[in-house]
Formats: C-alpha cells, structure tokens, sequence
C-alpha cells in the first residue's frame, strides 16, 4: 500500500487524541503510523496481521503508541468495546460491508453511511 492510500483510509475517520485504533491487516504499518500521527502520539494505535516479517517492519518504524500482534482478523485477542475507530483493507472493490454498531448520542449508523458515500461520490470530505 502507497502511503497516500494509507493517508486516505484514515483521515476521513479523523482518530484524535485519546482515540484507540485497530489497524487490521497492519501489514507494514502505513495505515498504523498515519492513525498514530494524526491522535498527536496521545492514541493508542494496535495493529495486527498474520506475517511476522511484515509486523517486523512495522515496528522498526513505527512511533511509541503503535503496537503490534501476530492475529488472524477473525480470531481477534481483544475484547468488545476496546477500541474506537477500526480500520480494515481486506475487500476488493465492490464488496459488502457489514458491520453493527450502537447508535450514539443521536448519529445513526445510515446517517454515517450515507454521508460517507456522498463523500465517495462527490469527492468531498463528509
């Protein structure tokens, strides 16, 4: 992944300080160090992925709030409710995304879903 790829699948999600992040499928770690550099050092950003020769890497280069685990994004080692933004790049164009989520402090998860595909379609941010 191109580092400008990894800048685009998380600015638009915008983890601020405080925030813990899941980076699935780390691989090297572009998306993780981008999450990591945008909480202001102050979030926790995890990352996991199944080749400990691409976590090797990650760490070499990764700032002190990203850490790494060798994990199966299906067999995941954390519990529910740890983390507050998760980012995964495993489908290729045109796949379904399924995912639930509670609604808070009034934000449906249509809402969300909606302006995110605006943003797509318009090239504007949400």
């Amino acid at each position: 992944m191109h580092r400008w790829l990894a800048q685009e699948a998380v600015r638009p999600a915008a983890p601020r300080p405080r925030t813990w992040v899941l980076d699935v499928a780390t691989g090297t770690g572009l998306a993780a160090r981008e999450a990591a550099a945008l909480t202001g050092g102050r979030g926790r950003v995890i990352g996991v992925d199944l080749s400990p020769g691409m976590l090797r890497v990650a760490i070499e280069r990764s700032p002190g709030n990203c850490f790494y685990a060798v994990a199966d994004g299906h067999q995941l080692p954390f519990g529910a409710d740890r983390f507050d933004l998760v980012n995964v790049r495993l489908l290729r164009p045109g796949a379904v995304i399924v995912f639930t989520v509670p609604a808070a402090e009034g934000v449906s998860v249509n809402r969300l879903v909606c302006r995110a595909a605006e943003a797509a379609r318009t090239g504007r941010p949400p």
